[in-house]
């Protein structure tokens, strides 16, 4: 996260702070849906050519590409030990991570601290019910039917396994770049 943040600063810095008078900068604006995350991303700058612009782009798109392969919960990506692959070996081996997971388990137990628990990564087991409810719902729906909600039991016991401290058990458990996680779909 920490580079991804020094890019963009860079980036403002030299298109937005080294303006001299007289030069000439154009907007360029580019949208894209490939850069992971499901969703669209706009990228807008002032340079003094196209050419500049593009780099620009392509690099804030590769950052943007290597963030969604490291907190992909759902694919693996080869070569990347991403949160599925955390997941996945929950419980049974440690596994060497990119030090952007650390940075964001970290972060991740800061603002659970400071949000009382609103905000907390370790609902995987809450999430997963919910998606495969909507995932239901959307099959249902495309053939008239209605779909369903899950019960506020089946809900409750899924977040008995996250109100344990997993989050803070699975970051004293980290080395500098090793993770073991006590249990599957905690993220």
């Amino acid at each position: 996260m920490k580079k991804f943040a020094f890019i963009m600063a860079t980036l403002l810095i030299l298109t937005g702070c080294s303006i001299k008078s007289g030069d000439n900068y154009t907007k360029y604006e580019a949208r894209t849906s490939e850069v992971g995350f499901d969703t669209v991303m706009t990228f807008v700058a002032y340079t003094k050519d196209e050419a500049t612009f593009n780099d620009y782009f392509s690099k804030v798109k590769a950052a943007f590409l290597r963030y969604n392969a490291l907190f992909d919960k759902y694919n693996d990506y080869e070569g990347v030990a991403n949160i599925k692959t955390i997941n996945d070996n929950a419980g049974i081996a440690p596994v060497t991570v990119d030090p952007l997971i650390i940075e964001m388990l970290e972060r991740s137990r800061d603002y659970t601290e400071v949000s009382n628990g609103y905000f907390d990564i370790t609902y995987g087991s809450v999430m997963e019910i919910w998606h495969d409810y909507r995932e239901e719902g959307i099959e249902k729906n495309a053939s008239g039917e209605l779909g369903e909600i899950p019960t506020q039991d089946v809900l409750e016991e899924a977040q008995d396994s996250t109100r344990d401290g997993n989050l803070s058990k699975l970051i004293k458990q980290i080395t500098p770049s090793f993770l073991l996680m006590p249990k599957q779909d905690l993220m």
